[in-house]
């Protein structure tokens, strides 16, 4: 039994011997045979092996594929899985594995791989599954770099992509027929569209067949030039629609070759419209032509030597000469000297080469000129004149219409007069805004020395020579006091007299003015440039513009907020000039004036600077005031500009040519009552503190106890720290931490039933926006004497309680 099993054992191993060498010697030969194709291949062969994919042999050009030798695969150093894109290689792996399970079934597939550069190239892999030796299983095939042949199919595919979209979005009707029979291939949808054939109506007929011609014989010429290798190229033909209308088209072909077939590519731009636009022109020009025979306007044409070719009936009638008369008349014997010299300014102004070669500009101008009549009298007319070219853009004359503009001289100097008037109603408007500026300082000023006037007299006998004197200056204090409220009242014809200005020095002087103008509530930002340039101007001028701004910032501000004021050197450019209509360009002074207050919708902003336009309440305002900011401007050969939106406050700029040096009640008036006294206890709260201590030691000699504050901040805390009665509330209006009539209310909380008594220097239409002039509320105006603040008093604690 062992020696049987020996045996059979010899055999086997003899036997695999046998196999093994005649696989050794089937390979050896394959490989030579292999050896002989692969030195003329410019791919790659291989033999992977089965799922490991591990190269038995790799040869050909791996190298100038890979960038590796093909040795590195064949002995395991590098793999050719690891070269194929991440994107394709399931795919792949999944070709070979089917391969592996159907060794009968060739595969073949395109996939990328990546280059050692970087680049992403093709490849072409076909192979199948074969059994070395009989048994051993092995992946056998060749790889191809198909890189190039991917780009040359992109490229085409592109360039066939552009010309399906040129051809099936191009405005003009396309068609693409055969030339040896002359059906139909393909039309564009713009060829549907014009035509009113559908596409299968129209694929495998001929243009005959759609009956698109409406002369045969325009269509044998096409045919007989494209035969002779000519082009065709926009002849206007007439066609016909499918549903029988005429139109005129533009007709273009010519021969191309389509998959090696001669085919004719036509196309037709539909130009009807233009056709019937150009009737109409011709039409319109016979109109025309009658109209400028029969207006009261002088027309005329002129050549390019200023030699008249036309001139209108209203002309003759006018000036008085026959159209033989004006043919003949050199162009200055026209005009007067002056306007002849205004003419031929313009002209050469205008008329420049470089302006002349320019072929699509529009050189025209208007101008005022004085003509002759026939009887040597002159008609003053407004004249614009245009230059006239050909198709080509060359100049080739000139056409002029002039207007009698005796009637509307006269209607200027009347409105001049009108305008000098509201100049000076606006004057007189800023003059009470100005007055209204320093009465606040003046009347505290008033206060104090009325005051103590008034404490002095009562501490010495009017036989002490000092008594006299003290009256004097009560009395002049109260006409002070008067005085201060007559200029408020007459705010309701100088001559302007410009001189030249720092603008920066003339602001300077202005600011007080403005800030009390505006209010403690608002904050004035001054930002003066350095080295400004100077300006020529009124300087009353300035005054009525930043009044005018300053009111206007005030009324867009509710509660605090504030007024900038800036000035700067600028040099405006043609860009700046064509998107701000109006200005110029050259060298300016700006002036800006900004707040952040509730701005302005652009439909206000469009209507801002109409006489008499405004946003305020009847009686309120006059909407005189940026109108006439808007004159001040134009009037020294200026321009403004406003930039606003709604929310986000309004800034105005406004540039200065530069310089070149070659309702509410009406205050208490003063009373000649006597003063009248009292013991209660009265809450005093004012932030001036010589006010604060005269009307103190006023109160207090009435007989009131007082508790006296310099703000509201102190006022809350001595009514929280007083445990008696308050009888009284005697407070300023407008104060820095909190105005008066909000003290008031937050006191109320703690002390229902508080009465109140208001003061303030500032003038009635201020106080009015604080809400304390309103009816039920007490109110004193600055300067007052003793016995006004007496009465005022009693009057305040004696009143019912009414509600606020």
């Amino acid at each position: 039994m062992l020696l049987y099993q020996m045996i059979v054992i010899a055999f086997t191993i003899a036997f695999f011997m046998m196999v093994s060498r005649r696989l050794y010697s089937d390979i050896e030969s394959h490989e030579s045979r292999q050896h002989a194709f692969l030195s003329n291949f410019q791919g790659i062969a291989y033999q992977f092996m089965p799922h490991s994919y591990h190269a038995l042999m790799f040869e050909g050009r791996a190298e100038g594929l890979t960038g590796l030798p093909a040795q590195e695969f064949s002995n395991g150093q590098a793999s050719w899985i690891g070269f194929i894109h991440a994107d394709d290689l399931s795919m792949v792996t999944g070709r070979y594995e089917t391969a592996l399970a159907n060794p009968d079934r060739p595969y073949g597939m395109e996939y990328r791989i990546y280059h050692p550069s970087g680049e992403i190239r093709w490849v072409s892999d076909i192979g199948q599954c074969h059994f070395q030796g009989g048994f051993l299983q092995v992946l056998q095939g060749t790889i191809q770099d198909i890189t190039d042949q991917k780009n040359s199919q992109a490229v085409l595919a592109e360039s066939e992509q552009k010309f399906a979209s040129a051809f099936h979005t191009s405005p003009y009707a396309i068609t693409i027929t055969r030339a040896s029979d002359g059906k139909i291939i393909d039309v564009n949808e713009a060829f549907c569209d014009v035509t009113g054939y559908t596409m299968p109506e129209c694929i495998g007929r001929s243009t005959n067949e759609l009956n698109l011609w409406v002369k045969i014989d325009d269509r044998l010429k096409v045919v007989a030039d494209l035969a002779a290798g000519k082009k065709v190229t926009s002849v206007e033909f007439p066609f016909k629609r499918k549903n029988g209308e005429l139109m005129t088209g533009l007709f273009s072909a010519q021969m191309l070759r389509i998959n090696n077939e001669i085919c004719v590519l036509s196309s037709i731009a539909d130009i009807t419209e233009r056709k019937k636009t150009e009737q109409a022109l011709a039409e319109s020009e016979e109109r025309y032509r009658i109209i400028t025979n029969n207006m009261n306007d002088i027309v005329w044409l002129m050549d390019m030597d200023f030699r008249v070719i036309y001139i209108n009936p209203a002309a003759v009638k006018t000036r008085g000469f026959t159209l033989e008369e004006f043919q003949t008349m050199p162009i200055e014997s026209h005009f007067p000297q002056s306007s002849a010299e205004a003419f031929f300014q313009v002209l050469a102004e205008e008329l420049t080469p470089e302006r002349l070669a320019q072929k699509d500009l529009v050189i025209s101008r208007t101008m005022t000129l004085d003509f002759f009549r026939k009887d040597g009298s002159i008609i003053p007319a407004e004249v614009t004149m245009t230059m006239v070219r050909d198709l080509n853009g060359s100049p080739m004359g000139f056409v002029g219409v002039g207007r009698d503009i005796t009637e509307r001289i006269a209607a200027q100097e009347a409105q001049e007069k009108l305008t000098a008037q509201l100049r000076q109603a606006a004057k007189m408007e800023a003059v009470g805004r100005l007055a209204g500026g320093v009465a606040h300082d003046f009347n505290n000023m008033l206060s104090v020395i009325m005051g103590h006037a008034e404490m002095a007299l009562e501490g010495i006998l009017p036989s002490n020579p000092l008594y006299d004197d003290l009256e004097e200056i009560r009395q002049a204090a109260t006409r002070s006091a008067d005085l201060t409220r007559q200029l408020l009242a007459f705010a309701r014809k100088q001559v302007i007299a410009p001189s030249v200005l720092d603008l920066n020095e003339t602001i300077e002087g202005l600011l007080k003015m403005l800030s009390r103008i505006i209010g403690e509530d608002m904050r004035l930002i001054w930002n003066p440039a350095p080295d400004l340039w100077a300006v020529k101007m009124d300087p009353a001028q300035i005054d009525q513009i930043l009044v005018n701004l300053a009111v206007n910032a005030k009324d867009a501000v509710d509660g605090e907020g504030r007024l900038s004021i800036e000035t700067a050197n600028v040099s405006l450019d043609e860009n700046f000039c064509k998107d701000h209509a109006g200005a110029i360009p050259g060298d300016f002074v700006c002036l800006t004036v900004g707040d952040d207050g509730c701005g302005m919708d652009r439909e206000t902003v469009e209507r801002l600077f109409e006489p008499f336009f405004t946003t305020k309440e009847m009686g309120a305002g006059t909407g005189l005031g940026l109108s006439t900011v808007y004159g001040i401007v134009k009037q020294n050969n200026g321009f403004i500009y406003v930039y606003s939106e709604k929310g986000w406050g309004s800034t105005f700029q406004i540039f200065f040519p530069k310089f070149s040096r070659v309702g509410a009640s009406m205050p208490e008036s003063f009373s000649t009552q006597a003063a009248r006294t009292g013991a209660e206890t009265i809450l005093l709260v004012e932030d001036e503190p010589p006010l604060l201590k005269i009307a103190k030691m006023t109160i207090q000699k009435l007989g009131y106890t007082v508790l006296a504050a310099d703000g509201p901040t102190r006022a809350l805390k001595l009514s929280d720290e007083h445990e008696g009665v308050i009888g009284l509330l005697v407070t300023d209006v407008i104060m820095p931490e909190m105005n008066g009539k909000d003290l008031y209310h937050a006191l109320l909380k703690r002390r229902p039933g508080l009465k109140c008594l208001f003061m303030s220097g500032y003038t009635a239409n201020v106080i009015a926006q604080h809400g304390v002039l309103d009816e039920n509320m007490h109110f004193l105006q600055k300067p007052f004497s003793r016995d006004s603040l007496s009465q005022m008093i009693r009057r305040a604690i004696e009143a019912d309680h009414e509600k606020t």
